[in-house]
């Protein structure tokens, strides 16, 4: 049986570092993990598979995470 762990949040809200936490303490990390950026360096702990889903989903409703309404 396994486990889904979903760590919703904003951008620049700490869902990344909470991720990484979670692998530390034996959580799998997603299989196709977002690219490392110069924003960070270490790497980022978000599926970029959900990522684009998200995008889709907000896309569908005529919306995107940068429309502050």
């Amino acid at each position: 049986m396994s486990v889904l762990i979903l760590v919703p949040g904003m951008h620049r809200s700490g869902t990344s570092a909470l991720t990484g936490v979670l692998t530390l303490v034996g959580a799998a990390r997603p299989k196709n993990p977002m690219p490392t950026t110069s924003d960070n360096e270490r790497g980022y702990f978000e599926s970029m598979a959900f990522c684009a889903l998200h995008e889709e989903l907000l896309a569908s409703a005529a919306t995107s995470w940068r429309d502050w309404r």
